[in-house]
């Protein structure tokens, strides 16, 4: 086994006997596939109404400037829900929302440890909730 290191000497991946042996025969099929049993979960971002969407809080900030065009920072979080939680300083309850760049972040589930799902709409409009 080894650690491989990047140029500042931060840690960056680990190899083992079993990547060397694939790089040289070939892909190696155990019988089992890890994805089966816990597949990955999209994070979902859906348009409800022009300019009004309804998202995982898991989506990355970084995303969500893309489809939206926008330009949330990504400094203090890398999630839409961990930048709703470090502009209010406490972990958010259903109803809470936060302005950003012309922009109403609303929490629209919550549990008692984190943010489940989000509304962002831009400021000022009026619209029927779902």
């Amino acid at each position: 086994m080894a650690i491989a290191v990047d140029e500042f000497g931060s840690a960056i991946g680990i190899i083992t006997m079993e990547d060397i042996i694939e790089e040289v025969v070939g892909e190696i099929d155990v019988g089992y596939d890890f994805d089966e049993y816990s597949p990955k979960k999209r994070h979902q971002l859906e348009e409800i109404e022009s300019d009004i969407y309804v998202m995982d809080a898991r989506v990355p900030i970084s995303e969500v400037n893309e489809v939206l065009g926008l330009h949330f920072s990504d400094r203090d979080a890398h999630t839409i829900g961990g930048l709703v939680t470090a502009r209010l300083r406490r972990i958010p309850k259903a109803g809470d929302a936060i302005q950003e760049e012309g922009f109403s972040i609303t929490v629209t589930k919550a549990t008692e440890r984190s943010v489940v799902q989000l509304r962002i709409e831009p400021t000022g409009v009026i619209s029927s909730q779902n």
